[in-house]
C-alpha cells in the first residue's frame, strides 16, 4: 500500500517538477539575454522590482490558498465545490485589483525606493515599468490561484500545458521588447504583462468547468479565517526572497544586489526543484493525513527529498564556474563564490516544504509562524552584522546561517506531532562529504594541468556515487540492488 501510494506521489512530482520547473527555468533561459543587455547594476534595479512586487503579490494572498486546499477535499462535488473554487479565484483577483490602484496611485513614491546611482536605467522608465508591473499583480494572483486548482484536482497533465504556454511566451516577447525594439527595461515588464494576459486568459478556459457558480464573500473569509494565523510565516518566509536585496542594496552598491540575483538566479533548478515537490507534496500528505501509512510515508519522502536536494545543490555549486562563463559576460564573473552559498540555502530551505504541510495537517498553523518569525529574526540580526562589511558574501552567511538554526528546534517539534524517522548523524556526514567534494574541485581549478576537466568530473562522480552509501541504511541498499536486479532481468 505504501509503495502503490509513492508510486502515485512520484509520478505526479514529475509531472508537477516539469510543469512548475520549466516556468522557473524562464529565468535561467532568459540570463544570456538580460546579461548581454543590461549590466550588473542594472540588472540589480530590475531584481529588486521583481523581489519587491513579488513579495507584495504574496502578502496579498491574506492565507486563502491554505483555506482552499483544506476545505476543497471535505466539498462534496458539484455546486458546493464550485462556490469554493469561484470565491477563491475571483475574491482573490478582485483584492488584487484594489492594490493595483493603489500602487498606480503611489507610483512615483514606489519607484524612488529603488536606488539609480549607478544604473543607467532612468527614473521615468522606472516609474513607467512599477505603472506596468502593477496591473501584472491580480493577473499574476488568478494564475497562480488556477494552476493550484489544477492541482488540487490531480490534473498534472494540464499543469505542464498551462506553464509551458507560460514558458514559450515569456522569453520569446521579451526577446522581442527588449531586443528587437530596444525598449530596455520597460521592455521586460511589457512582455510580462501580455505573456501572464495570454496564460490567464488559457487557463480560464481550461478551469471553465470548475468555477462556474457565483462568488460567495463569505465563502472567501471562511477560507482566510483558515490560513491568516499562517499567513504572518508565510509572509516571513517571503521576506526572505525581498529583505536580502533591500539590506545589501542600502549597505552595498548596486551592483552587488545584480551580481547576488545573478547567483540566485542561477540556482533556478533547486528552486524547481522544491516547487515541484511542494506541489505534489501538499495535495498527498492532505490526502495521507491521519492514515496508518502517513509516518512510513514522510519517512521515506523526507530521506529521498532531502537527498536530491543536496545533491543537486552539490552540482550547481560545483560546476557554477565554468557555467557561468558559459552563460554571463565576464563582467558576472563575480556572481561565482556566491552560488555554493546560495544553493544550500534553497537547499535547506526546501526542507520546510515538509514541516510546514505537517505542521497545517495538524491544525498547528500559528506555530509556522512563530518558527518563521524566529528565522527572519535571526537573518535580520546576522545580515545587519555581516553585510555592512562583507557585503554580498554576508547576506549569504546570514541566510544559510539563520536557516540552519531555524531548522533543528523545528525539527524536534515535527518529531513530536508527526513522528517519523530522521538520521541527522546521516544527513550531516552526507554535509561534510559534499563540502570535502567542494574544496578538492576547488583545488583541482587551481592546478596549471590540461587534465583539469577530467579530474574535476572524477571528483563529481566519486562524491556522487560514495553519496547513497551515506543516506542509505544497509537494509535499503540491498532493497535498491535487489530492485536493480530485477529491473535488469526485466530488460
Amino acid at each position: 500500500m505504501v509503495r502503490q501510494k509513492l508510486k502515485v506521489f512520484t509520478g505526479e512530482a514529475f509531472l508537477y517538477g516539469i510543469g512548475g520547473g520549466i516556468r522557473r527555468l524562464v529565468g535561467l533561459v532568459m540570463l544570456p539575454i538580460l546579461t548581454r543587455v543590461f549590466g550588473p547594476a542594472d540588472y540589480g534595479a530590475i531584481d529588486l522590482l521583481n523581489v519587491g512586487f513579488l513579495f507584495l503579490a504574496l502578502s496579498l494572498q491574506v492565507g486563502a490558498p491554505a483555506g482552499f486546499q483544506r476545505f476543497y477535499f471535505s466539498r462534496a462535488e458539484g455546486t458546493e465545490r464550485k462556490k469554493l473554487v469561484s470565491s477563491y479565484l475571483f475574491m482573490s483577483s478582485m483584492v488584487g485589483l484594489c492594490f493595483t490602484g493603489l500602487v498606480i496611485g503611489f507610483n512615483g513614491p514606489v519607484a524612488g525606493l529603488i536606488p539609480l546611482d549607478e544604473a543607467a536605467v532612468s527614473a521615468p522608465e522606472l516609474r513607467h515599468s512599477v505603472f506596468i508591473l502593477a496591473w501584472c499583480i491580480p493577473l499574476e494572483l488568478f494564475w497562480n490561484n488556477a494552476v493550484l486548482l489544477l492541482r488540487m484536482e490531480r490534473r498534472p497533465l494540464i499543469f505542464v500545458a498551462a506553464n509551458l504556454i507560460s514558458v514559450i511566451l515569456t522569453p520569446t516577447l521579451t526577446f522581442w521588447f527588449v531586443v528587437h525594439e530596444a525598449r530596455g527595461v520597460t521592455g521586460i515588464y511589457e512582455a510580462k504583462l501580455v505573456a501572464t494576459l495570454l496564460s490567464c486568459s488559457a487557463t480560464l478556459w481550461v478551469t471553465r468547468s470548475s468555477w462556474k457558480c457565483v462568488p460567495s464573500l463569505h465563502e472567501y473569509l471562511r477560507q482566510v479565517r483558515f490560513g491568516i494565523p499562517g499567513h504572518p510565516g508565510i509572509l516571513m518566509r517571503s521576506a526572505l526572497n525581498f529583505l536580502p536585496h533591500a539590506i545589501l542594496s542600502y549597505f552595498a552598491p548596486l551592483s552587488a544586489v545584480g551580481l547576488f540575483g545573478i547567483a540566485a538566479r542561477f540556482c533556478s533548478p533547486i528552486r524547481m526543484f522544491v516547487q515541484s515537490f511542494r506541489l505534489a507534496w501538499s495535495p498527498f500528505a492532505y490526502a495521507n493525513e491521519r492514515t496508518p501509512e502517513e509516518a512510513r510515508l514522510y519517512t521515506v519522502v523526507f530521506k529521498s527529498y532531502l537527498a536530491i536536494l543536496l545533491l543537486g545543490s552539490y552540482t550547481i555549486s560545483l560546476f557554477a564556474p565554468e557555467l557561468l562563463r558559459i552563460l554571463a559576460p565576464e563582467e558576472f564573473a563575480g556572481a561565482a563564490p556566491l552560488i555554493p552559498g546560495v544553493a544550500l540555502f534553497l537547499g535547506a530551505d526546501g526542507v520546510t516544504a515538509i514541516f510546514g504541510t505537517a505542521m497545517y495537517t495538524r491544525g498547528r498553523v500559528a506555530w509556522d509562524s512563530y518558527m518563521s518569525a524566529l528565522r527572519l529574526v535571526l537573518f535580520v540580526v546576522l545580515a545587519l552584522v555581516l553585510v555592512p562589511r562583507w557585503h554580498a558574501a554576508g547576506l549569504v552567511a546570514s541566510l544559510v546561517a539563520s536557516t540552519i538554526l531555524y531548522l533543528i528546534p523545528y525539527s524536534i517539534r515535527v518529531n513530536q506531532i508527526v513522528p517519523f524517522h530522521q538520521s541527522w548523524r546521516r544527513l550531516l556526514t552526507l554535509v561534510g562529504l559534499l563540502f570535502v567534494g567542494l574544496q578538492l574541485a576547488e583545488g583541482v581549478r587551481e592546478l596549471d594541468t590540461a587534465w583539469r576537466p577530467v579530474l574535476l568530473a572524477a571528483t563529481f562522480v566519486s562524491t556522487v556515487g560514495v553519496a547513497p552509501l551515506v543516506i542509505l541504511t544497509r537494509s535499503e541498499v540491498r532493497t535498491v540492488g535487489k530492485e536493480w536486479s530485477r529491473i535488469r532481468e526485466r530488460s
